[in-house]
């Protein structure tokens, strides 16, 4: 959970990808699934907004092996651990 949150906040702060701004957070499984709601319309909608945040995401230089952290007193977004297939 910190990593995605950490993550968000790296995005908002760093590149111009629409994430929102991370008010409160907590972990939770039972999230509920809206794809099988939306239509095909707002599915392809969905779809090239992805491609563009993809395209964004990829021109951004990245040199570690890790996910994301905040420093002491969630200040800076900083690397985290080093993440390994095993970690999941």
């Amino acid at each position: 959970m910190e990593n995605e949150v950490a993550v968000m906040t790296w995005l908002r702060k760093d590149t111009t990808v629409p994430v929102p701004e991370v008010v409160r957070a907590r972990s939770r499984h039972d999230s509920d699934e809206i794809y099988d709601r939306l239509s095909q319309e707002q599915l392809e909608y969905v779809v090239d907004q992805i491609i563009d945040i993809l395209e964004q995401l990829h021109r951004r230089l990245w040199d570690g092996v890790s996910g994301l952290t905040f420093a002491p007193g969630y200040g800076e977004v900083v690397p985290g651990r080093n993440l390994e297939e095993t970690y999941w």
